[in-house]
């Protein structure tokens, strides 16, 4: 139980091989919602100070009021002050270019001596209205196209502002499968010629994982919304008795740690935590897919979502669609319809699996994960170092990227990626 492991401290375990780094925390779900502790994380400074791009793409998309500058694709970057490879990160399930996870991620490959461009999941609202063709994500094989075609113009916007000497790229969560994804496709599109392609804790089948996350949900919040309320009430009970008790302020991830350390959490709390955030992505997920596609299962055909619309009842609508809600009531119909293709196929193409003949032989794409992972499922971890082999890292704990941030992992990372640049003559 989480409880019982803060009460007697976080303690170190041993890796299951010599690439693995010991990770402090053994539960996973605790591992999962408060991450790495702050006296363990990486280093990066000075905090990197990041540019905001922004383009269009689809300029005479007609997107509804209520998603606010909804034309316009935002990005995040940074640049070294010479020439340099480039290395783009992508966001996990719901997040956006401007994450912690991802300026963290940036922040520490800047560092090593890269450019750094950070772009928003294909699953984030933003990228849904401004920068998805289809306004239906989830399909890996179709986020791929859209991110590249992102990239690509990115590149163009920053090639005369900066001197580019090679591509990289790294994504973690359902990030970490999107770049598994643009990979493949780079080989037949050979826009980047990536020297190097890292994920951290990818989905290795989307069905599967978005199974394990509902499941979660159902599990850890049986009255959904009041759950919801009743989790966050508590919560909130907890930290203000902490803050008065301790005179400490909400601020930063040291907060953060000592407060639901001291808070002593349930497995049930932590799972709520986890559950919550997920359905909140899968929420906005449906809800923008659905507007924006004209589908009629939350926005009724006919309703234009203005500035002013009252949102509370679409909220609570959008509540109810799971992942797995999601993917069978809207995005696999969907992609029947375009494609003519079986659900059974679909279902498939949504695995590394499908692409597992590629992976066994790109040398430029290393996967990291964890043991007790949670959005993994049964034989995914075998199916992870039967494929990489040596370019598979599988840490004994961590949860689901609660080592992303953990400073031997931070460092391979950044050596990996300066070997793999300096194999195609980049000199730091």
């Amino acid at each position: 139980m989480a409880a019982s492991i803060l009460a007697t401290g976080v303690q170190a375990d041993q890796p299951t091989s010599k690439k693995a780094s010991a990770f402090p925390i053994q539960d996973p779900y605790l591992a999962t919602v408060i991450g790495t502790p702050p006296a363990l994380q990486a280093r990066v400074d000075p905090p990197l100070k990041l540019k905001v791009g922004r383009w269009v793409r689809f300029p005479k998309r007609d997107v509804p009021p209520v998603f606010w500058n909804g034309k316009t694709l935002r990005y995040a970057w940074a640049a070294q002050k010479k020439a340099a490879p480039l290395v783009f990160v992508l966001a996990g399930t719901g997040g956006s270019f401007f994450d912690s996870k991802v300026r963290f991620l940036m922040g520490a490959l800047h560092q090593a001596g890269f450019h750094v461009v950070g772009l928003s999941s294909p699953t984030h609202t933003s990228f849904i209205t401004a920068g998805s063709q289809y306004e239906m994500p989830g399909r890996p094989a179709a986020d791929a196209e859209d991110l590249m075609a992102v990239m690509n113009q990115i590149r163009d916007q920053l090639a005369d502002r900066i001197e580019i000497q090679g591509f990289g790229l790294v994504g973690y969560s359902l990030g970490g499968t999107d770049a598994a994804f643009i990979a493949d496709l780079d080989t037949r599109q050979k826009k980047f010629d990536f020297f190097e392609v890292y994920l951290i804790n990818p989905a290795v089948n989307l069905h599967t994982s978005a199974k394990i996350l509902d499941q979660l949900y159902d599990q850890a919040l049986p009255e959904g919304e009041e759950s919801i309320n009743q989790l966050v009430s508590k919560s909130l009970k907890k930290a203000i008795h902490y803050v008065h008790s301790t005179g400490s302020t909400p601020l930063g991830s040291d907060f953060i740690f000592q407060a639901v350390t001291a808070l002593q959490p349930t497995d049930q709390d932590l799972e709520g935590v986890i559950a919550t955030s997920f359905r909140l992505s899968s929420a906005n997920m449906s809800f923008t897919a659905d507007a924006m596609t004209h589908s009629g299962r939350i926005v009724k055909p006919g309703q234009t979502l203005r500035i002013g619309t009252e949102m509370e009842g679409y909220f609570d609508e959008s509540l109810q669609w799971s992942f797995v809600r999601y993917l069978e009531e809207l995005l696999l119909p969907f992609w029947e319809e375009k494609t003519q293709l079986d659900r059974d196929t679909l279902v498939a193409q949504s695995s590394l699996a499908s692409i597992q003949d590629f992976l066994k032989e790109a040398r430029h794409v290393d996967v990291v994960t964890n043991r007790d992972d949670i959005i993994l499922g049964p034989g995914d971890l075998e199916f992870l170092s039967q494929t990489f082999g040596p370019r598979a890292t599988i840490h004994p704990h961590g949860g689901h990227c609660g080592n992303l941030e953990f400073a031997p992992n931070v460092e391979t990372m950044q050596k990996r990626f300066v070997s793999a640049a300096q194999a195609r003559g980049w000199t730091p």
